[in-house]
């Protein structure tokens, strides 16, 4: 009988990429996914790096709205809000050039080259308020209601 064979962390990266199409390096690492690992699949074409921190599969779909799932990922306590929330709903023409999303009064300001983003804080009644969720690229993406 042939000995079973323990899955290599380039299979447990890949598992990972198959149940979540994209993920931030912590939540790798916290899977226990080395970052050497992580750069020889990005190096190897398996994994594309979208910005400093996230990756998705290279095989991936491109969805319309993928820089909202980008965003939910980066900030993972905010909620996709005001221009962004119309124009994901359809009431506006205007193509926002920012991402708006709301945050916590207390909450971690976060620091993001892209996509651009507009934080403004919210107290945590109205934070909770009105939330959906919605499945972009496989996140599942907290935007506010119409």
């Amino acid at each position: 009988m042939e000995p079973k064979k323990r899955p290599t962390q380039r299979d447990k990266l890949l598992k990972l990429f198959d149940e979540q199409p994209i993920l931030r390096a912590h939540e790798l690492r916290k899977a226990g996914v080395d970052p050497e690992t992580i750069a020889r699949a990005v190096e190897d074409g398996e994994i594309d790096r979208i910005s400093r921190g996230l990756y998705q599969h290279a095989d991936a779909d491109i969805n319309t709205d993928q820089a909202l799932a980008e965003t939910a990922k980066r900030i993972p306590k905010g909620v996709i809000a005001m221009l962004s929330a119309l124009a994901f709903h359809g009431l506006t023409d205007q193509m926002p050039r920012r991402i708006w999303v709301a945050i916590g009064n207390s909450d971690w300001h976060p620091s993001a080259a892209y996509p651009p983003t507009r934080i403004v804080r919210f107290s945590n009644a109205y934070l909770e308020q009105g939330v959906e969720h919605h499945e972009i690229a496989g996140v599942s993406v907290p935007i506010y209601a119409v």
